[in-house]
């Protein structure tokens, strides 16, 4: 429940702001395509992500955003109680994601706070010493980020983010190995940068 109330908070402030500013009220949407990097708790390394992603700003400081990306494969460890290495296997994720971004009222450079949801779509594979009983799974997260858009025209936007999600997977593994884990940890940190065209 804790990761819940900073979306909850940012989200209520987002809508506020939207109904407190009507006369700035106008319809812009955008498309784009974003990239980036990032770890997951459990990885062994990280890996890239890329993806697309549209934009509705119904007022200039706030926008709803929607996206698809694809995560490319990581190895992540297994680590029991006593924090000996099990071993590790393969995971690749297709998240899709809806996220509110504030953007604070600057004229060019505007620096923005996003919160959001996120249904991931995660596929796994066996890897060394692990038994992976079922190879796909849904799984809900929360997303928390910020960053800044560059606003090189009225119609074209630059951005960079960092973004966390906390994502509460269930991997299916065989029940001697999930007897001596402790909670795993798919939780993941992005550093992402893309850009939007507006119309």
């Amino acid at each position: 429940m804790r990761h819940l109330a900073a979306p909850i908070k940012f989200l209520t402030c987002a809508v506020l702001l939207a109904v407190s500013d009507p006369a700035s009220a106008r319809s812009v949407l955008g498309l784009g395509f974003h990239g980036g990097y990032g770890e997951s708790g459990d990885a062994e390394s990280g890996s890239g992500r890329a993806g697309i992603h549209g934009e509705f700003r119904p007022i200039d400081n706030l926008g709803f955003i929607g996206g698809v990306d694809f995560i490319f494969e990581e190895d992540l460890i297994l680590i029991d109680a006593d924090g000996e290495q099990l071993g590790f296997y393969k995971a690749k994720n297709t998240p899709v994601t809806a996220m509110a971004r504030l953007y604070l009222p600057l004229p060019k450079f505007r620096p923005f706070a996003s919160a959001g949801v996120s249904w991931n779509f995660i596929t796994y594979d066996n890897g060394d010493n692990i038994e992976i009983t079922e190879d796909s799974e849904t799984a809900f997260g929360w997303l928390l980020g910020g960053g800044a858009q560059y606003e090189a025209s009225d119609k074209v936007g630059l951005f960079g983010e960092m973004r966390w999600e906390f994502i509460d997977a269930d991997r299916n593994l065989d029940q001697g190995t999930q007897d001596q884990l402790k909670e795993f940890d798919y939780d993941r940190w992005n550093a992402l940068a893309g850009v939007t065209f507006y119309f």
